[in-house]
């Protein structure tokens, strides 16, 4: 951690241009699983209100069969 400090210190040194190569590569990874996470937190998010649906339902219709 001490010795990448240093390395973001000093960005007008030589040790800019690496960042940047070493950097590239990361992107496309990181943009799919992004992509792919916000998927699965769609189809997650769609599963809970379909179980808050159910479940209103499920006690709106107790309570009307209570009554």
């Amino acid at each position: 951690m001490t010795d990448s400090i240093p390395s973001l210190q000093l960005p007008s040194s030589s040790p800019s241009p690496p960042p940047p190569l070493s950097s590239s590569p990361p992107p496309p990874p990181s943009l799919h699983y992004h992509h792919y996470h916000h998927r699965h937190l769609t189809i997650v998010w769609n599963r809970t209100v379909l179980r808050g649906l159910v479940l209103i339902t499920l006690i709106s219709a107790s309570n009307y069969f209570l009554y």
